[in-house]
């Protein structure tokens, strides 16, 4: 893969927009926030740990708001998307975890795939409500894993 040389810098203005990032306080989550808070996005840490994401938001240069987003528990995504009111312009499922390590989920599943990949998928068919609008008149699902 060649490199095309796009940096954060080259992000457009993202004024007005807002934007769910899922473990946005460590990994790729947390450089994606904080560029595109500083793009002039709101951005919602969504994590597990609030504490740590309150750290990780006061060194952010923007608009940001940390929520608890625990997607191994169901009904921590159930509380997170009952909890949100108002639009949301782009949801970044980005959290998952480490393979190889043990997981211990509170709801169906022992595997690491239900993780990566129905949790994120639960969080924003509860957030649409299963209409896929998420508070706009249309909306595309993009998951990359």
């Amino acid at each position: 893969m060649t490199s095309t040389g796009w940096t954060a810098a080259d992000l457009p203005s993202q004024k007005g927009r807002i934007f769910i990032v899922t473990g946005a306080n460590s990994g790729i989550g947390l450089p994606t926030a904080r560029a595109l808070a500083e793009a002039g996005a709101q951005v919602v840490l969504a994590v597990r740990d609030v504490a740590k994401g309150e750290t990780v938001a006061a060194s952010i240069a923007g608009d940001t708001e940390v929520r608890r987003l625990d997607l191994a528990d169901l009904a921590s995504v159930r509380a997170f998307a009952d909890a949100w009111q108002g639009d949301v312009d782009v949801l970044i499922n980005n959290a998952g975890e480490a393979y190889g390590r043990r997981l211990r989920a509170s709801d169906w599943y022992k595997s690491p795939w239900p993780l990566r990949a129905h949790q994120p998928a639960a969080a924003t068919y509860h957030r649409s409500r299963g209409d896929c609008r998420l508070g706009r008149a249309s909306c595309r699902l993009d998951f990359v894993g």
